[in-house]
């Protein structure tokens, strides 16, 4: 004191300034002095200090981990029971004035007077931890989030620092081997096959975030195919990669199931057409002997009974020789073995080769007497050029032609052309025959589908026709649509662009000798 005295110490001063919440308690319980971080804290006042009872009650008093504090567990209870000093007690002080709890680091130094064994008072100083705690709480609990994220996650996850794992989920233990303190130290690496090992420390250390595919090692040495992504972030104060791997190996397993399928599908798809375009090689031979010489003996015989047998056999011979040849487009179709042969073409003379076209499968279908044709164009492009391919125009329109005579018993079929606007040319077929209703109007340019698709049909056709008419006015970069009313007739319009120049050709030529 006489030293204070001396160096004129101010320790009233000296007393306020302190960082620190400062309390002189005696050993009942009363108040003797505190500082203003003191008094702020525990909603002292400022003029007369008090006893404390009790100052659990006062202050709902709770330890980390939310116990409660029993009175002889107090710091300066136990600093004057014990005699000793109590330090670095951490516990929570409700202030009632501002409604907030206060986390505090408390120590208590008992104090004697000379010559006594027991303290007259207690000196208690303490610091606000509140700021630190509530930081180590949220940690925590992004921690725990963390970790149970992690934990139910269907992948392994792994924790880097400069491509060392620092920590891994349980997943990770489970799909590799390794114990969360075998893995800890190993470079990140070392869940994958040599092989890879550039390709995975040349992704992390670029900072490369998109999912992208190794083979992964177990530690028992086993392989699998895994999908690995990583991402950067800070975790823990430290900056980190975050990097999850999946067992793809189901994944890859269906992948080649599908290849392998697709595969075989393709050979099987190559095969039938191979088939089919051999059996129409090898049909056609024996069908032609049977229409040449039903033919010759319908025409030479002087039997009235037998020339009518040859007929029939002619009729049933030429109609198995149109199957053939429908299934053989067909093949030839599906594989789009076709090329357009474009040439500059007057609209006169394509006209008069589809009237004559027209006029043969009328009278082939025995129906001359039953149906009229009409014919109408604009003259005006009947005199007009166009540049398209002219085989693959008749075939179309000889399917549209064959379709109106079949469906229709009588009445009038009705063909001709116009323009459909500056670029585009419309070929159509209207007909007075069954219709076709609103819901059958898109799958009959399907293939094998029809209208009446039950075995008991009255029309004969394996519906292939309309189907490879509309693959081939797509190629010409055309189109081919329909109006119908069930009962009253259709009308089929095939439109396409009057040059055909830029049409979408496919390759083989052979399609344009069926």
């Amino acid at each position: 004191m006489e030293v204070s005295r001396r160096m004129n110490i101010d320790h009233t001063q000296l007393f306020e300034m302190i960082p620190l919440g400062v309390l002189y308690l005696s050993i009942e319980g009363e108040v003797l002095s505190a500082n203003s971080i003191a008094k702020r804290i525990l909603d002292l006042p400022t003029e007369h200090l008090q006893r404390f009872n009790s100052f659990k009650s006062r202050y709902k008093t709770t330890k980390k981990g939310e116990r409660d504090f029993f009175e002889d567990e107090f710091p300066v209870s136990l600093a004057i029971k014990t005699g000793k000093p109590i330090l670095d007690v951490i516990m929570s002080v409700y202030n009632s004035k501002e409604d907030k709890h206060y986390w505090i680091n408390i120590n208590a130094i008992p104090q004697f007077r000379e010559g006594e064994d027991s303290p007259y008072q207690v000196c208690t100083f303490f610091c606000d931890i509140t700021e630190q705690v509530r930081t180590g709480d949220a940690l925590r609990a992004s921690e725990e989030r963390y970790k149970g994220l992690s934990e139910a996650a269907f992948e392994s996850i792994f924790i880097s620092e400069k491509g060392v794992c620092i920590e891994q989920n349980s997943v990770a233990e489970k799909m590799f081997g390794y114990t969360l303190e075998e893995a800890v130290g190993k470079m990140g690496t070392e869940w994958i096959v040599a092989e890879d090992h550039e390709k995975v420390m040349n992704k992390m250390l670029s900072g490369f975030e998109e999912p992208y595919e190794v083979t992964a090692q177990r530690k028992d040495g086993t392989v699998f195919p895994a999908e690995i992504q990583g991402k950067m972030m800070y975790y823990k104060g430290k900056s980190v990669r975050i990097t999850a791997l999946r067992d793809i190996t189901l994944r890859t397993n269906m992948i080649k199931d599908l290849i392998s399928a697709k595969e075989k599908a393709e050979e099987s798809d190559r095969l039938k057409s191979v088939f089919l375009a051999t059996m129409n090689h090898e049909l056609r031979t024996p069908l032609n002997h049977v229409l040449g010489f039903s033919n010759i003996i319908q025409e030479s015989s002087q039997d009235q009974e037998i020339s009518d047998y040859a007929k029939i056999i002619h009729q049933s011979g030429s109609n198995l020789l149109e199957l053939i040849e429908d299934i053989f487009k067909l093949a030839t179709v599906e594989q789009g073995k076709f090329s357009l042969i474009n040439q500059s073409l007057k609209c006169e003379d394509l006209y008069l080769d589809l009237q004559k076209c027209l006029k043969d499968e009328l009278k082939q279908s025995g129906k001359s007497h039953l149906i009229n044709l009409d014919f109408s164009t604009e003259e005006q492009l009947l005199k007009s050029w166009i540049y398209l391919d002219r085989g693959k125009i008749i075939q179309v329109m000889r399917h549209l032609f064959k379709n109106a005579v079949k469906f229709t018993d009588q009445g009038s079929i009705e063909f001709g052309f116009h323009r459909s606007n500056e670029k585009e040319i419309a070929f159509f077929v209207r007909d007075t025959g069954i219709g076709i209703p609103d819901d059958k109007q898109e799958l009959i340019f399907d293939f094998f589908r029809q209208v009446d698709e039950s075995y008991t049909r009255v029309y004969n056709g394996i519906g292939v026709g309309l189907a490879i008419s509309k693959k081939i006015a797509e190629a010409m970069n055309g189109r081919i649509t329909v109006e119908s009313t069930l009962g009253a007739g259709s009308v089929f319009y095939f439109t396409i662009p009057k040059d055909s120049s830029n049409s979408n050709s496919i390759d083989q030529d052979d399609f344009d000798s069926i």
